[in-house]
């Protein structure tokens, strides 16, 4: 999936080295709650001295964007086999994790499952190579509607589900029932929500 923003990874002077373009998520259970796994995909750059320069770690910080503002969920981590890798025109993956409690994930999916999900990253890159001092960048991703309601799905704690219903126009005589029905789904999911 690709990011709406993407997260370029360079230096305070504007330098750019590399950018993370698209990003891949799927949740896993865990013993205490669920982990969220984003593995990022991008391309490095060849710098113009030709300097060989190592990417050593992606500090990163995951926001859930609920439409209105931004909410710190917290620090992401890295994969555990990550290792350093060498910039310079090469493929660039990134794997972060972030592990949320069951609670805090029941409270998610209540907050997101109306509609798309966007997260958020704030991300500082660090080099090997310590003359090059890195600049914090923004990344984001938008997972469309359906697509989340399917991992929220999967995880097994709510079942939703999209309906898409194609009514008549409300110049046609037979609008009235279907708005009707449509009223009636709305005010089965208000009860639900209240748990009645």
């Amino acid at each position: 999936m690709l990011l709406q923003q993407e997260i370029r990874i360079g230096d305070e002077h504007g330098y750019g080295y590399a950018k993370l373009t698209a990003c891949d998520l799927y949740t896993e259970q865990t013993l205490f709650g669920y982990r969220l796994n984003f593995n990022f995909q991008g391309v490095s750059f060849v710098r113009e001295n030709g300097e060989p320069l190592t990417l050593v770690g992606l500090e990163t910080e995951l926001y859930f964007h609920d439409g209105k503002r931004s909410v710190l969920m917290g620090r992401m981590l890295p994969d555990l086999n990550e290792r350093p890798q060498l910039l310079g025109g090469r493929d660039l993956r990134v794997r972060r994790h972030f592990d949320i409690r069951a609670e805090d994930f029941v409270r998610l999916a209540v907050q997101s499952h109306h509609g798309d999900v966007t997260f958020e990253f704030h991300a500082a890159p660090m080099f090997l190579e310590k003359q090059v001092y890195a600049k914090k960048e923004e990344g984001r991703i938008k997972i469309p509607h359906s697509e989340w309601l399917e991992r929220l799905n999967n995880t097994g704690i709510a079942r939703y589900d999209l309906i898409a219903i194609r009514t008549p126009v409300a110049s046609s005589h037979l609008n009235k029932p279907f708005a009707e029905a449509v009223d009636k789904i709305r005010e089965a999911e208000r009860q639900y929500m209240k748990g009645d």
